[in-house]
């Protein structure tokens, strides 16, 4: 998405950001609007006005140059950035060279069935719509009694098997909360 360094997420339905990318490398296809910046004043002055006589001046010249870009990291993190949840915002920091466009990794907050697409969940969430579906014709099954009939409803058998499945389904994805699952 483009960069700025307030970005309104409302549309995006986001639960938690993780990281925040550069699209192309640093020091490529960057906005003209960091001139002002004296690190890049320095940078200019350093590399532009044809100092660089032989590969010895390149070397120290590019030496100075990563050492201020050290020392402004130092002082201001680039692609530093902050999730405010009441208004929706993202905060980035830049401390150097203001890229075009940046990319934010997040955990989507899904707000309809619709929007799940990972295999991994489907089969969870089919598994344990079964496990509930069985507890309810369970129950359905156990509320009334027979009495002479010629074959008995299995609702007991039905319920706990449902009761079962959902106990182990839960128990396996609280075990498994801190695995990194890869995206298919």
């Amino acid at each position: 998405m483009p960069y700025n360094n307030c970005i309104d997420i409302s549309d995006l339905h986001v639960d938690v950001v993780t990281n925040v990318f550069r699209t192309a490398a640093y020091g490529v296809a960057e906005q003209m609007s960091n001139v002002g910046d004296p690190v890049y004043f320095q940078y200019w002055s350093m590399l532009g006005n044809g100092s660089i006589a032989g590969i010895g001046n390149y070397a120290y010249n590019l030496g100075a140059y990563n050492q201020l870009l050290q020392i402004r990291n130092t002082t201001s993190t680039d692609l530093q950035y902050r999730v405010d949840k009441s208004q929706n915002k993202l905060y980035v920091n830049v401390s150097g060279s203001i890229p075009d466009k940046i990319t934010i990794e997040y955990i989507p907050d899904y707000r309809d069935i619709e929007d799940i697409r990972s295999n991994y969940w489907i089969d969870i969430l089919t598994r344990m719509s079964v496990a509930k579906a069985k507890m309810t014709v369970g129950r359905i099954r156990t509320r009334f009694g027979q009495s002479g009939a010629l074959w008995q409803m299995d609702g007991d058998t039905i319920l706990n098997e449902g009761k079962e499945e959902l106990t182990a389904l839960r128990d396996y994805l609280q075990n498994h909360t801190d695995t990194l699952l890869p995206i298919d």
